[in-house]
């Protein structure tokens, strides 16, 4: 049976090969914009991040003012009613953790 698999010699003299290939056809000007590409495709990730926490934030701010003022409002009707507050968030619908 043959070795199928290339030696190591082998592997380095293409790997040699081909880095001449590309230096001699690839011009320098393309090469850079690929790398620049590359680069601001690495930033993408970063900003993302970052303008997704921001917006989570905000919702979240807002998300938990509302449930601020939900609870005052059962409250309210807890006062009103002489109702446990527990009783009412089961006869009004009450909010959830995950609202």
């Amino acid at each position: 049976m043959s070795n199928t698999y290339p030696t190591f010699a082998d592997m380095e003299k293409q790997r040699e090969e081909n880095k001449k290939n590309f230096e001699k056809n690839v011009p320098d000007s393309l090469y850079s914009e690929y790398k620049d590409l590359r680069d601001q495709l690495k930033q993408i990730k970063p900003r993302k991040e970052a303008e997704l926490k921001a917006i989570h934030k905000k919702y979240d701010a807002e998300r938990n003012e509302l449930r601020l003022k939900a609870g005052n409002s059962v409250k309210k009707m807890s006062e009103l009613t002489g109702i446990s507050t527990w009783d009412l968030n089961f006869m009004v619908g009450g909010y959830h953790f995950n609202d």
